[in-house]
Protein backbone atom coordinates (compact mmCIF):
# COMPACT_ATOMS: atom_id res chain seq x y z
CA UNK A 1 0.00 0.00 0.00
CA UNK A 2 2.09 3.19 -1.34
CA UNK A 3 0.45 5.83 1.31
CA UNK A 4 -2.89 5.70 3.79
CA UNK A 5 -5.65 7.34 2.97
CA UNK A 6 -7.75 6.64 5.86
CA UNK A 7 -7.57 5.49 9.24
CA UNK A 8 -7.25 1.20 9.05
CA UNK A 9 -5.12 1.21 6.29
CA UNK A 10 -1.26 -0.22 6.56
CA UNK A 11 1.83 -0.59 4.99
CA UNK A 12 2.55 -4.34 3.47
CA UNK A 13 5.49 -5.70 1.74
CA UNK A 14 5.10 -8.86 -0.43
CA UNK A 15 2.97 -11.77 0.84
CA UNK A 16 4.68 -14.92 -0.41
CA UNK A 17 3.08 -18.60 0.08
CA UNK A 18 6.17 -21.54 0.19
CA UNK A 19 4.97 -24.29 -1.07
CA UNK A 20 5.76 -27.87 0.63
CA UNK A 21 7.46 -28.55 -3.45
CA UNK A 22 9.49 -25.49 -2.76
CA UNK A 23 8.00 -22.93 -5.14
CA UNK A 24 7.39 -19.35 -4.19
CA UNK A 25 4.20 -17.60 -4.69
CA UNK A 26 3.54 -13.74 -4.54
CA UNK A 27 -0.01 -13.29 -3.42
CA UNK A 28 -0.06 -9.52 -2.60
CA UNK A 29 -2.11 -8.62 -4.68
CA UNK A 30 -4.69 -11.24 -4.05
CA UNK A 31 -4.96 -10.21 -0.23
CA UNK A 32 -8.79 -8.84 -0.08
CA UNK A 33 -8.01 -8.84 4.03
CA UNK A 34 -5.53 -10.05 6.89
CA UNK A 35 -6.27 -9.94 10.44
CA UNK A 36 -3.92 -11.16 13.13
CA UNK A 37 -4.42 -11.89 16.51
CA UNK A 38 -2.08 -11.67 19.83
CA UNK A 39 -2.99 -11.73 23.73
CA UNK A 40 -1.48 -12.70 26.82
CA UNK A 41 -4.18 -15.36 27.18
CA UNK A 42 -3.11 -17.43 24.35
CA UNK A 43 0.32 -19.07 23.59
CA UNK A 44 1.19 -18.05 20.36
CA UNK A 45 0.13 -15.05 17.61
CA UNK A 46 -2.23 -16.72 14.84
CA UNK A 47 -3.90 -14.87 11.91
CA UNK A 48 -6.05 -15.44 8.65
CA UNK A 49 -5.72 -14.16 5.53
CA UNK A 50 -8.95 -13.71 3.04
CA UNK A 51 -7.49 -14.45 -0.39
CA UNK A 52 -9.51 -13.66 -3.89
CA UNK A 53 -7.75 -16.09 -6.08
CA UNK A 54 -8.16 -15.97 -9.83
CA UNK A 55 -5.12 -17.83 -10.94
CA UNK A 56 -5.86 -21.30 -9.52
CA UNK A 57 -3.00 -21.42 -6.91
CA UNK A 58 -4.79 -23.25 -4.47
CA UNK A 59 -4.69 -26.02 -6.73
CA UNK A 60 -1.18 -25.77 -8.47
CA UNK A 61 0.57 -25.10 -5.33
CA UNK A 62 -1.14 -26.83 -3.78
CA UNK A 63 -2.21 -25.17 -0.89
CA UNK A 64 -3.19 -27.84 1.70
CA UNK A 65 -2.61 -26.96 5.11
CA UNK A 66 1.55 -26.31 6.53
CA UNK A 67 2.54 -23.95 3.94
CA UNK A 68 4.76 -21.51 5.03
CA UNK A 69 3.73 -17.89 5.02
CA UNK A 70 6.22 -14.38 4.56
CA UNK A 71 5.01 -10.94 4.83
CA UNK A 72 5.14 -7.58 7.10
CA UNK A 73 2.89 -5.37 7.90
CA UNK A 74 2.72 -2.09 10.07
CA UNK A 75 0.32 0.73 10.54
CA UNK A 76 2.83 3.53 9.75
CA UNK A 77 6.42 3.68 8.24
CA UNK A 78 7.14 4.96 11.95
CA UNK A 79 5.79 1.93 13.52
CA UNK A 80 7.44 -1.47 14.47
CA UNK A 81 6.82 -4.38 11.80
CA UNK A 82 4.32 -7.05 12.74
CA UNK A 83 7.45 -9.31 10.80
CA UNK A 84 6.60 -12.88 9.46
CA UNK A 85 9.92 -12.70 6.74
CA UNK A 86 12.29 -14.06 9.45
CA UNK A 87 10.19 -16.48 11.57
CA UNK A 88 7.49 -17.15 9.07
CA UNK A 89 3.66 -18.29 10.27
CA UNK A 90 2.60 -21.75 9.02
CA UNK A 91 -0.94 -22.26 7.37
CA UNK A 92 -2.84 -24.48 9.48
CA UNK A 93 -6.24 -24.34 7.94
CA UNK A 94 -8.02 -23.55 5.07
CA UNK A 95 -12.09 -22.61 5.22
CA UNK A 96 -14.52 -20.33 3.54
CA UNK A 97 -13.86 -21.86 -0.15
CA UNK A 98 -16.56 -20.48 -2.41
CA UNK A 99 -16.63 -19.67 -5.85
CA UNK A 100 -16.63 -15.78 -6.97
CA UNK A 101 -17.56 -16.44 -10.58
CA UNK A 102 -16.59 -19.12 -13.21
CA UNK A 103 -12.68 -18.09 -12.92
CA UNK A 104 -12.20 -17.01 -9.39
CA UNK A 105 -12.94 -18.22 -6.11
CA UNK A 106 -12.31 -16.86 -2.46
CA UNK A 107 -10.85 -18.91 0.73
CA UNK A 108 -9.50 -17.91 4.05
CA UNK A 109 -5.96 -18.96 4.90
CA UNK A 110 -5.99 -19.82 8.92
CA UNK A 111 -2.16 -19.36 10.17
CA UNK A 112 -0.49 -19.53 13.29
CA UNK A 113 3.12 -19.88 13.96
CA UNK A 114 6.40 -22.43 14.10
CA UNK A 115 6.47 -22.82 17.43
CA UNK A 116 2.62 -23.72 17.77
CA UNK A 117 3.11 -26.21 15.06
CA UNK A 118 6.03 -28.03 17.06
CA UNK A 119 3.96 -27.80 19.94
CA UNK A 120 1.39 -29.59 18.83
CA UNK A 121 4.03 -32.36 17.12
CA UNK A 122 5.87 -33.22 20.42
CA UNK A 123 5.23 -34.14 23.47
CA UNK A 124 7.31 -33.68 27.35
CA UNK A 125 7.92 -36.85 29.44
CA UNK A 126 10.48 -36.36 31.62
CA UNK A 127 11.43 -34.44 35.51
CA UNK A 128 12.89 -30.72 35.40
CA UNK A 129 14.87 -29.31 38.46
CA UNK A 130 16.01 -25.82 38.76
CA UNK A 131 13.53 -22.31 38.98
CA UNK A 132 11.11 -21.68 36.70
CA UNK A 133 12.78 -19.49 34.22
CA UNK A 134 15.50 -22.24 34.05
CA UNK A 135 12.90 -25.29 33.03
CA UNK A 136 11.06 -22.83 30.79
CA UNK A 137 14.01 -21.50 28.95
CA UNK A 138 15.00 -25.11 28.40
CA UNK A 139 11.69 -26.18 26.91
CA UNK A 140 11.66 -23.24 24.73
CA UNK A 141 14.98 -23.94 23.14
CA UNK A 142 15.18 -28.07 22.94
CA UNK A 143 15.07 -29.12 19.46
CA UNK A 144 13.10 -31.94 21.10
CA UNK A 145 10.38 -29.70 22.30
CA UNK A 146 9.78 -25.94 20.73
CA UNK A 147 13.24 -25.29 19.09
CA UNK A 148 12.66 -22.03 19.08
CA UNK A 149 15.18 -19.77 17.62
CA UNK A 150 13.59 -16.61 18.44
CA UNK A 151 15.00 -14.30 21.52
CA UNK A 152 13.47 -15.13 24.97
CA UNK A 153 13.27 -12.26 27.61
CA UNK A 154 12.47 -14.62 30.78
CA UNK A 155 12.46 -13.14 33.96
CA UNK A 156 14.21 -14.60 37.22
CA UNK A 157 12.01 -16.04 39.61
CA UNK A 158 12.03 -17.37 42.79
CA UNK A 159 12.81 -20.67 44.06
CA UNK A 160 13.89 -24.19 42.83
CA UNK A 161 11.45 -26.51 41.49
CA UNK A 162 10.97 -30.16 40.56
CA UNK A 163 8.40 -30.67 38.09
CA UNK A 164 7.41 -34.22 35.94
CA UNK A 165 5.89 -33.42 33.23
CA UNK A 166 3.60 -36.76 32.08
CA UNK A 167 3.72 -36.85 28.43
CA UNK A 168 2.56 -33.21 28.17
CA UNK A 169 2.51 -31.04 24.97
CA UNK A 170 5.43 -28.34 25.56
CA UNK A 171 2.85 -25.02 25.96
CA UNK A 172 0.54 -27.27 28.67
CA UNK A 173 4.05 -27.32 30.90
CA UNK A 174 5.22 -23.88 30.51
CA UNK A 175 1.68 -22.97 31.69
CA UNK A 176 1.62 -25.27 34.54
CA UNK A 177 4.93 -23.92 35.73
CA UNK A 178 3.84 -20.57 35.02
CA UNK A 179 1.03 -20.94 37.56
CA UNK A 180 3.03 -21.27 40.82
CA UNK A 181 6.40 -19.27 39.74
CA UNK A 182 6.92 -15.98 41.25
CA UNK A 183 9.65 -13.27 39.89
CA UNK A 184 12.31 -11.95 42.23
CA UNK A 185 10.11 -8.71 42.54
CA UNK A 186 7.09 -11.28 43.67
CA UNK A 187 4.87 -10.54 40.66
CA UNK A 188 3.17 -13.50 39.44
CA UNK A 189 3.84 -14.60 36.23
CA UNK A 190 0.12 -14.14 35.12
CA UNK A 191 1.44 -13.44 31.26
CA UNK A 192 2.17 -16.66 29.00
CA UNK A 193 4.26 -16.88 25.92
CA UNK A 194 3.90 -13.89 24.07
CA UNK A 195 5.11 -13.93 20.12
CA UNK A 196 6.85 -9.81 19.51
CA UNK A 197 7.22 -10.33 16.30
CA UNK A 198 9.03 -6.93 15.42
CA UNK A 199 12.36 -6.22 14.59
CA UNK A 200 13.40 -8.00 18.14
CA UNK A 201 11.43 -10.75 17.56
CA UNK A 202 10.96 -12.13 21.30
CA UNK A 203 8.93 -14.38 23.46
CA UNK A 204 8.15 -13.58 27.05
CA UNK A 205 7.70 -15.35 30.50
CA UNK A 206 7.03 -12.33 33.05
CA UNK A 207 4.91 -10.69 34.45
CA UNK A 208 1.60 -8.62 33.31
CA UNK A 209 3.58 -4.85 34.04
CA UNK A 210 6.66 -6.29 32.78
CA UNK A 211 5.26 -8.05 29.29
CA UNK A 212 3.36 -4.86 28.45
CA UNK A 213 6.19 -2.44 29.09
CA UNK A 214 8.38 -4.58 26.69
Amino acid sequence: MASQQQVGDFYMDDVVILSSTGTSYNIQSQVIEINIYESIRTNTMSGNIVIEDGTGMIEKAPIVGQERIMFSVSSSKDHDKIDFTIYHGMVNEIIKRTSASLTTQTYVLLFTTQEDFRNIRSKVSRSFTGTPNEIVQKIFKDENYLNCKKGLICETTKGNKKYVMPNLRPFDCINLIREGALSDAGQEIDADIIDKLTGKAAVYFAGVINAINN
